[in-house]
Parts: C-alpha cells; structure tokens; sequence
C-alpha cells in the first residue's frame, strides 16, 4: 500500500516539473512574438 502511494506521488511530482519546463519553454518562445505584436500595435496608432 505505502509502495503505491509513493509511487503516484512520483508520477505527481514528475508531471508538475513537466509542466513547468513546458510552461517555461513555451513563455520564452512566446515572448519575441508579444513583444513584436506589441511594437506592432504601437506603430499602427
């Protein structure tokens, strides 16, 4: 029973770190593009 749980605890952990590396990646290639879409709209006013 304690091997199970320690188990989905793991797999908890692992997915939460995923995440956050998908969450990081994703933000650095998104932020070239706002940045531009931003200066973008700023000329167009």
């Amino acid at each position: 029973m304690r091997n199970e749980i320690e188990k989905s605890f793991l797999v908890e952990r692992r997915t939460s770190a995923f995440k956050i590396c998908l969450y990081g990646i994703f933000t650095v290639l998104l932020s070239p593009v706002i940045i531009a879409l931003h200066k973008h709209a700023g000329q167009t006013k």
